[in-house]
């Protein structure tokens, strides 16, 4: 079974030295030098976050919070402090301009390398990581072993909380899936009254938007938003109905 987000690859991969930037060798892991060669693949050309998903995991479960870490550590790794190497465009991805690109080398792995070994698999353990800057912004990263240099801390109490959560999310876009332009399930989307910040996850390509009471989903195009009504109750309380309303946006 493949992970979803390998920060902990095997020392080989953590100190070959693979990639060359304008006559220096620099370190890089498995999906940041995937994730380099997607950008000067297309450059200069703009790549999306949800090419990146694609590319990058294959289209499964992976957060924007996973997307950004590798994209800065990448970033980081190459000095690119600035963003002016990889650049940022808003609500469209990101890009390598061509100059740029032409700076890069990728070499494969020595064969003469005395501790190289064919890489192994290790079995995936699923650590929901709490954001350390926010507790309301959760976000579910799935890891092999952390490695030596990424801390996570872990309480205990907060893994219980995001189990439960992840849980739910789980059953929610086993709906989504189930039912992608008939509706919404009235129960399922009441679920998630309790999030208070929007969540994006890309499922096989497809990106998928969590809000109170609501879920926004593109497809084909298209972008399908479910919620549920509301209704002014006897006592004057504006209420949830379990009546679920989707329609398209754009």
């Amino acid at each position: 079974m493949k992970t979803i987000d390998d920060v902990n690859e095997s020392c080989n991969d953590l100190f070959l030295k693979e990639v060359c930037f304008n006559g220096e060798q620099i370190a890089l892991r498995a999906k940041e030098k995937r994730l380099l060669n997607v950008l000067i693949t297309a450059s200069p050309g703009c790549v999306s976050r949800q090419k990146i998903a694609e590319d990058i995991w294959d289209g499964r479960f992976v957060s924007d919070f996973t997307i950004n870490q590798t994209i800065n550590s990448l970033r980081r790794k190459i000095n690119d402090n600035d963003r002016v190497l990889i650049k940022t465009k808003p609500k469209e991805g990101y890009v390598v301009d061509r100059e740029v690109a032409a700076l890069f080398t990728v070499d494969e792995p020595s064969s003469k390398e005395p501790n190289a070994e064919p890489s192994r698999e290790p079995k995936a353990e699923s650590i929901p990581a709490e954001s350390p800057t926010d507790e309301k912004n959760m976000v579910f990263v799935a890891t092999d072993n952390v490695a030596k240099d990424d801390t996570v801390n872990i309480p205990k109490k907060g893994m219980r909380v995001q189990k439960r959560l992840l849980h739910r999310v789980l059953i929610l876009l086993s709906l989504l899936l189930a039912c992608v332009m008939a509706g919404i399930g009235a129960g399922a989307i009441r679920d998630f009254e309790k999030i208070e910040s929007n969540m994006t996850l890309y499922i096989d390509g497809l990106k998928f938007t969590f809000r109170k009471g609501e879920v926004e989903y593109d497809i084909d195009d298209k972008t399908i938003k479910c919620d549920l009504l509301k209704k002014v109750a006897s006592d004057g309380d504006i209420i949830f109905t379990d009546t679920t309303l989707c329609k398209r946006t754009h």
